[in-house]
């Protein structure tokens, strides 16, 4: 099987550059944020850990910072340990700040601020 790092897309006469691997990680994020939200923490966490090992191997960080808020959300919903926690949200506090996610990170901060001392 041959796999196009980008692809040319004409869509209602609109030209765009489509990246799979991009799509990707939309696509499980999706699924994470999903999995989350019907209280299904353990599938969340699993796609989760998917989009961080995707998003490295293909060197494609834009949603990374929010597979660890997620990863910290489901720790905390399925009562990890605190040191667990944490680690997820300064993770996903770190990813953030480099890739200059302002309002998200200002969403981290003030709901989860306690985490992050």
């Amino acid at each position: 099987m041959f796999y196009y790092n980008k692809i040319d897309v004409t869509i209602l006469g609109n030209y765009f550059m489509f990246d799979p691997n991009t799509f990707k990680l939309k696509v499980i994020f999706d699924k994470v944020k999903t999995k989350y939200d019907t209280e299904f923490y353990n599938d969340a966490i699993r796609q989760a850990i998917e989009g961080i090992a995707e998003s490295i191997k293909n060197g494609k960080v834009m949603y990374i910072g929010n597979f660890y808020y997620y990863l910290g959300q489901c720790y905390e919903q399925l009562g990890y340990p605190e040191e667990e926690i944490k680690y997820q949200y300064k993770r996903a506090e770190i990813f953030l700040e480099i890739l200059e996610r302002e309002v998200l990170l200002t969403i981290l901060r003030d709901l989860k601020g306690y985490w992050l001392v």
